[in-house]
């Protein structure tokens, strides 16, 4: 995601935010072969993404969930786990 959408110069980078440090862990984080150190590398940046950034996030949802006409399913539905709770097979069926 960082790549994508916070480095300088991507199109997907809404904000245009640029920022020397985050760029130079970006780059040697993606070389970094010690997990201890790139996990160090990414913590800074996410620090760097929430303290210096330039995008808000209001929210993260902990669950997606999608309906269709072409399933069916009883009244109760499961939000402990994906999938109805890990009981998608038990409580549905083609409609």
């Amino acid at each position: 995601m960082f790549s994508t959408a916070y480095e300088s110069g991507v199109p997907w980078n809404d904000t245009h935010w640029e920022n020397a440090r985050f760029q130079e862990l970006l780059i040697s984080a993606r070389a970094e072969l010690d997990s201890v150190k790139r996990r160090d590398q990414y913590t800074e940046m996410q620090i760097l993404c929430s303290e210096q950034g330039g995008q808000i996030v209001p929210m993260y949802a902990n669950y997606v969930d999608a309906a269709s006409s072409k399933l069916a399913h009883g009244a109760n539905l499961g939000n402990s786990f994906q999938m109805d709770s890990s009981r998608l097979t038990e409580r549905w069926w083609f409609a």
